[in-house]
């Protein structure tokens, strides 16, 4: 039997160099790989010209030329999708940006299956002006009003697209794709890894261990990408127990800094299963969240919630003693919910029900 094209938009492209999407199109790709045709639209501004090979791992890229963030990622993610809709079945659009399309698609392709994983609530992150609020908006409700089939990655999204309940599925990220291996020997530091973005509470972060000298707190980030990172590097820049190490992508370093933390804490107030969150989940000693919706949907109210620096404070001085009991309970959620093994499988029947 001919196999079918899978085409994955949104993401930066493969392999991930940047955030959530890259991570699910990278695993989703190469998990999809062996019963489908897949191509994944990628940013010739995240690889050198040495890195720009067609195939990766069985699957072909499609690079284009422009930035895949910011008001770029409109037309990036629109070139993207002329570039490969005339070649697949089956179209896997990931964020807002060009999910407006979605209803001119259905009446130009009608033969063209769409996916559409609209990554959260977008419009109520806090980088994005009033006019990008609003256009982000109105382009996913109609992407979920015209797609095939909508795919939230938390329970707490479900709410917002009930209306379209029969095309509406539930599949969260993996988060095996690197392992945190164990370290030996003292482990004398947290750990958090997030984008440089402000619902990310970073700040919030470092303020609570600017005030606690003898804990340390390690980020790792894309701190010299924004303007916000750059304003928190800056400020704390002087405090001896806080340490940024630029957004490291390579799968063993994320282990063994994840293998070596005393705890992860998780900023994220804004979004769905933040991928960060699950890998972290799978090895992480224990696991100190944002207390919002999402992060009590992916870990199942297993995890230890903040809201504030001073309740934050608590928990780090408290050394996690009393959490110890959760941490096998978080790794076991972790093996049964999200490996990348059975996201892959339910994406596969989702397109095979299709």
């Amino acid at each position: 039997m001919e196999k079918n094209i899978v085409a994955i938009i949104g993401s930066a492209g493969i392999p991930c160099r940047y955030g959530g999407f890259e991570t699910l199109a990278e695993n989703l790709a190469n998990g999809l790989s062996d019963n489908f045709y897949v191509y994944v639209a990628c940013s010739s501004n995240y690889y050198n010209k040495s890195e720009r090979a067609i195939v990766y791992k069985h699957v072909k890229r499609v690079f284009t030329p422009i930035k895949p963030n910011g008001i770029q990622s409109i037309i990036y993610d629109v070139i993207s999708i002329l570039k490969v809709i005339n070649k697949t079945r089956f179209l896997l659009i990931l964020g807002s940006s060009a999910a407006f399309l979605v209803p001119l698609l259905r009446v130009l392709k009608p033969k063209v299956k769409i996916v559409y994983h609209p990554d959260g609530i977008e419009w109520q992150r806090g980088k994005w002006n009033i006019l990008a609020k609003l256009f982000l908006r109105w382009s996913s409700k109609t992407g979920a009003k015209h797609a095939h089939k909508i795919v939230v990655d938390n329970s707490a999204l479900l709410p917002i697209y009930s209306k379209y309940a029969t095309k509406l599925h539930e599949i969260s990220y993996g988060g095996n794709q690197y392992i945190p291996c164990q370290v030996t020997g003292q482990k004398n530091y947290w750990l958090t890894i997030a984008r440089a973005e402000p619902e990310n509470n970073l700040d919030l972060i470092a303020s609570c261990f600017a005030g606690i000298p003898n804990e340390k707190w390690v980020l790792v980030s894309n701190i010299a990408t924004t303007a916000y990172g750059r304003k928190l590097s800056y400020k704390y820049k002087n405090f001896k127990n806080i340490s940024f190490i630029d957004s490291e992508y390579r799968n063993h370093k994320l282990a063994e800094l994840l293998g070596g933390c005393k705890g992860y804490i998780h900023g994220h107030s804004s979004g769905g299963t933040n991928p960060s969150l699950v890998s972290a989940m799978w090895g992480a000693p224990f696991i100190v969240c944002h207390n919002n919706p999402f992060n009590r949907s992916t870990t199942k109210n297993l995890a230890v919630y903040f809201t504030n620096e001073i309740n934050l404070a608590e928990i780090i001085t408290s050394k996690g003693t009393q959490y110890k009991p959760q941490t096998m309970q978080i790794k076991l959620l972790a093996e049964n919910e999200y490996s990348w093994k059975k996201i892959t499988d339910k994406y596969q029947i989702l397109l095979e029900s299709m």
